[in-house]
């Protein structure tokens, strides 16, 4: 998914003067992950980088599910990743001039169903201080933050496409997750205590996985 902003008349000052977003720009598939060794996995960072750089891109949205995890669930000590390969991957974007646009979720992804009974953590407190936390990080506020980041992040998204499994025909489990009144509750709760840590922080809530068909439009007008 390439995110396009449109510049302003070529006679005026541009309406937006960071033109191009790409989803996913740079990212390592699992299969990779698994195969590849760490000092090659570094080589394909930069082979996406000079691609995506090649095409005006400036704008990256890094996703929660996957490398590199900016998730409650696998940042916590018994998760499959750690703060530093978070921190690794966003330093690299900011040395390459590139904007992330840093998704954080409680989940990895669209998979809830494989981590918990409700899309609500349990643990609700831990999650909130998790997110205090990342946010206090990568803030550039010159207080708790990741030395030497290069940036700050400046749009938070709150994980993606939470329709996906609730709608019935696109549900990939028998129970459904994600139903609207609790994802809005996680997101308001989310971007509260986003804000709290970056009160110039700009927050958006997940993407509608398909907003043209009946579910996701239902969806989208039950979550606002």
């Amino acid at each position: 998914m390439m995110l396009l902003l449109l510049t302003g008349l070529a006679h005026a000052e541009p309406v937006v003067r960071d033109i191009i977003g790409i989803n996913e720009g740079v990212a390592v598939p699992e299969r990779v992950l698994e195969a590849v060794p760490l000092n090659e996995i570094q080589e394909e960072f930069d082979r996406d980088i000079a691609l995506i750089k090649s095409l005006g891109v400036r704008h990256v949205r890094v996703h929660s599910g996957r490398y590199p995890y900016s998730n409650w669930h696998d940042q916590s000590p018994d998760g499959r990743s750690e703060l530093v390969v978070l921190d690794q991957y966003l330093k690299r974007l900011f040395e390459a001039d590139l904007q992330p646009l840093l998704m954080i979720s409680p989940w990895p992804g669209n998979h809830t169903a494989d981590f918990a009974q409700s899309y609500v953590p349990e643990d609700l407190r831990s999650y909130l201080d998790w997110v205090t936390q990342i946010v206090d990080r990568y803030d550039g506020d010159g207080v708790n933050d990741l030395p030497e980041l290069g940036g700050k992040i400046t749009v938070w998204e709150v994980d993606n496409e939470p329709d996906m499994h609730y709608a019935g025909s696109l549900r990939n489990a028998e129970t459904p997750f994600e139903p609207p009144n609790e994802y809005a509750a996680v997101a308001k709760l989310t971007a509260d205590a986003i804000h709290a840590a970056d009160p110039s922080a700009t927050v958006v809530h997940g993407g509608i996985f398909n907003p043209g068909r009946a579910e996701g439009a239902d969806y989208l007008r039950a979550l606002w």
